[in-house]
């Protein structure tokens, strides 16, 4: 079959089995089943660990107030600045841990990627190769650890203002609030780093798999390949398959993206460009390569 140069996304059912048929297809479709989530779940472990330690540590500097307070004249317990953290210090702390994340996750899986393209192409050279060091690489890692440290922090401040503006309401007492702030970091150690894990290390997977694309001189279009499990959700089941040029967008920023839960119609607004997954928090899917005929074996 011949695969042409799709600039505009291609959804057709016709393609997508045509596509699913060929032998390219099918050892691609082997590798991600095989392979990546097997090392994505193993690094998506780790972030999490990393995660978890931040939160607490930073639980405890925010709960260091009531404990010095609770031993000294009490200053104003309403006043959030008595119950928030450094937040250049947390910032940066972050910001380092998702830099170190994200470099390690391309690290492993960048040259995976590479040598599974090299495979499918025997004979043929690839550009660009895959170096981490890349400078265009590392100040894309600097650029997204530095969103996602904003991004944290920003969720568990909007938290805890919610939780102080309540107990202010309420009037309660210095241990009442404590247990609000205390509660924060609860859904932080048991919900949010594992979302947060999971969101990052799709992200990170798939654009260092999306660079080796983009270079390889070998890779004509990009295929967007979900779980198709019962976990998959309204918003990826119709994504499967879908394909854009190597270096296009799958969806543009201010995109509505809509699904059906049953027999309702779901949808969301993009805030940014999506060139690959994570199409939302806890996204599963990745991208597969769409390789020139000519250089396939």
């Amino acid at each position: 079959m011949s695969f042409l140069f799709y600039h505009d996304l291609v959804s057709s059912k016709e393609l997508a089995s045509e596509l699913a048929d060929t032998i390219i297809s099918e050892e691609i479709r082997d590798f991600w089943e095989l392979d990546f989530i097997k090392i994505t779940e193993e690094l998506e472990g780790k972030f999490e660990k990393k995660l978890l330690d931040y939160f607490d540590k930073q639980r405890e500097a925010v709960l260091s107030f009531a404990l010095k307070e609770e031993k000294s004249v009490q200053k104003d317990i309403y006043d959030m600045s008595n119950w928030t953290f450094d937040r250049q210090e947390w910032d940066d702390l972050l910001q380092s841990i998702g830099e170190e994340a994200i470099h390690e996750i391309y690290l492993v899986y960048g040259p995976i990627v590479f040598e599974k393209l090299r495979y499918i192409v025997q004979g043929t050279s690839l550009m660009g190769g895959f170096d981490v060091l890349n400078p265009e690489v590392l100040n894309y890692i600097r650029n997204r650890s530095y969103t996602f440290a904003q991004q944290v922090n920003n969720t568990t401040e909007q938290k805890l203002k919610k939780e102080l503006s309540e107990a202010m309401i309420e009037g309660e007492s210095m241990r009442e609030i404590a247990e609000r702030m205390e509660s924060v970091f609860v859904n932080a150690t048991s919900v949010r780093a594992s979302m947060i894990a999971r969101t990052e290390t799709i992200r990170a997977s798939n654009g260092a798999a999306n660079n080796i694309y983009s270079l390889s001189g070998v890779v004509e279009a990009k295929e967007w390949l979900t779980a198709r499990d019962e976990r998959t959700c309204a918003f990826c089941r119709p994504m499967d398959g879908k394909i854009v040029a190597v270096n296009g967008s799958f969806f543009n920023v201010g995109d509505v993206v809509s699904g059906m839960e049953g027999e309702k119609e779901v949808f969301f607004t993009t805030k940014e460009s999506i060139l690959y997954p994570p199409l939302h928090v806890r996204c599963r899917c990745c991208i597969i390569p769409v390789i020139y005929e000519k250089y396939l074996i």
